[in-house]
């Protein structure tokens, strides 16, 4: 039996990583908006070309909601979210605020905000764009990632291995996966790649794990695509930022200001893998 998994498993991720780096090197040459968007479905196709080759048929997919006896967790989900990105923040800047730039945004845009006036106008137009054209991309691009990595390869990999390593193992895999694309994103921007590759890694194993943790939890799909939204959300806009130490780069990514940052993910992860067994159904 586990080598029908340890195959779908291979089968999933070599599919997955094949896109990505394909769709990340054709990003390169021609700087195209339009691959970023099938990247967006490439793991949800790779899942169901997967389930194809292995005549899985499409059974088992984690769709139901099930919030009726999960209503808390949902809830803490949306709220925490949040609290998470903006207590590791906090605590960069605590440690490193000698020479932070209170109203500079580091961004993928690399926007800058001289003033006050500019950073609340800013504000108002891009809640409003949210609001509006980000919950429909966002749930789209959450729900392709989750079906894919907890959905689909989580199960198989708890098939041949413990909960809580396959959550971890399924983190990092995840990580890996995305390593090409953010390495042509930031590489031009990113003072050093290598130390944003790793740090790439610990938020992505981090992050993994709670969401893997949400899946446990809910036997629901809907939760860590829950949690997948938040995060984005955050990505696109994220007034978390203006703790970030610009003057000393250390910031990895538009969101999450250097390891200290991520303190609040790394411990949430922590929390989420030693409870990952308990909550874990068979």
């Amino acid at each position: 039996m586990n080598n029908v998994e340890k195959k779908q498993i291979s089968v999933f991720f070599g599919i997955a990583l094949m896109f990505m780096i394909a769709l990340s090197i054709m990003y390169y040459q021609d700087r195209n908006p339009d691959l970023l968007l099938y990247m967006i479905f490439s793991p949800a196709l790779a899942a169901l070309i997967t389930r194809m080759i292995c005549r899985e048929g499409l059974r088992n997919m984690f769709l139901k909601i099930n919030i009726k006896r999960n209503k808390k967790t949902y809830i803490k989900t949306l709220l925490f979210t949040p609290f998470i990105i903006y207590f590791g923040a906090v605590i960069n800047y605590i440690i490193f605020h000698s020479g932070v730039k209170l109203l500079g945004m580091v961004t993928v845009y690399n926007l800058q905000y001289t003033s006050i006036f500019e950073y609340l106008k800013s504000v108002t137009y891009e809640v409003s764009n949210l609001a509006i054209i980000f919950p429909i991309y966002g749930i789209i691009q959450s729900f392709c990632e989750e079906f894919a990595w907890r959905g689909y390869l989580l199960p198989r990999m708890c098939k041949i291995m413990k909960p809580d390593k396959a959550a971890v193992l399924n983190g990092f895999l995840w990580g890996v996966w995305q390593l090409p694309i953010i390495m042509i994103l930031y590489m031009k921007v990113a003072e050093n790649p290598l130390n944003g590759a790793v740090m790439l890694l610990i938020m992505s194993t981090s992050v993994g794990v709670i969401q893997s943790y949400l899946l446990y939890k809910t036997e629901s799909l809907w939760c860590p695509v829950l949690f997948n939204l938040s995060l984005n959300i955050i990505n696109i806009y994220n007034p978390a930022s203006i703790f970030v130490n610009v003057a000393a780069g250390n910031s990895i990514s538009h969101v999450l200001p250097g390891v200290v940052g991520m303190a609040g993910l790394v411990i949430a992860g922590m929390l989420c893998y030693r409870e990952s067994k308990r909550v874990y159904v068979n």
